[in-house]
């Protein structure tokens, strides 16, 4: 079930960004869509106003839909997002929108497409099929303030990396002496 889940998101991303319409230019590869390199698309939440932003070059129309609850329910309120340059649809909500949960959904090729809690959801509801809007900083740790991270000019040179830790940590090549454990991935 969770793998026809994640087909159905890669098929809805995919279709996305190869759907054209007759308002949009006609792309023949993906290297001539447009890209918001300079660009930071991650929520920008603040207790007075919060500002959504999504990617799709390819997109009629975008609209956020609002959410009390990570799963079921109707959305409670629904905004059109503006297209601004290079692809990007904004749009920022008044109020404290900390604990809400989010989705997107995107009109292309004369279609509303399924739902989406959008590539850059920093946490979800239920199955990750909402995103939340979150105030990181009450989820700081003691010390958050003073850690040292890699210096990063823009958001977009995060390299991210997902990984299943008993696969990495199995391997013959990992040299790990705790084989299949989270501690393996701490070892030098």
């Amino acid at each position: 079930m969770h793998d026809k889940k994640i087909a159905a998101v890669y098929f809805a991303l995919f279709f996305i960004l190869v759907s054209c319409s007759k308002n949009k230019p006609q792309y023949t590869s993906f290297n001539q869509y447009p890209t918001p390199v300079e660009q930071n698309l991650w929520l920008a939440y603040t207790p007075k106003e919060t500002t959504f932003k999504l990617w799709s070059p390819v997109a009629e129309a975008v609209k956020l839909k609002l959410y009390e609850q990570g799963n079921g329910g109707e959305a409670y309120k629904t905004k059109t997002l503006k297209e601004e340059d290079d692809g990007v649809w904004q749009i920022t909500v008044e109020g404290n929108l900390d604990g809400v949960y989010y989705t997107y959904q995107v009109k292309a090729g004369g279609q509303w497409l399924a739902e989406t809690p959008g590539i850059y959801a920093t946490a979800t509801g239920v199955n990750g099929q909402r995103a939340m809007v979150l105030d990181m900083q009450r989820t700081n740790p003691i010390g958050w303030e003073t850690d040292k991270r890699a210096p990063l000019n823009k958001p977009n040179e995060a390299i991210i990396y997902e990984l299943h830790v008993r696969d990495l940590t199995i391997h013959a090549n990992a040299g790990s002496s705790h084989a299949g454990k989270y501690t393996g991935l701490s070892e030098t």
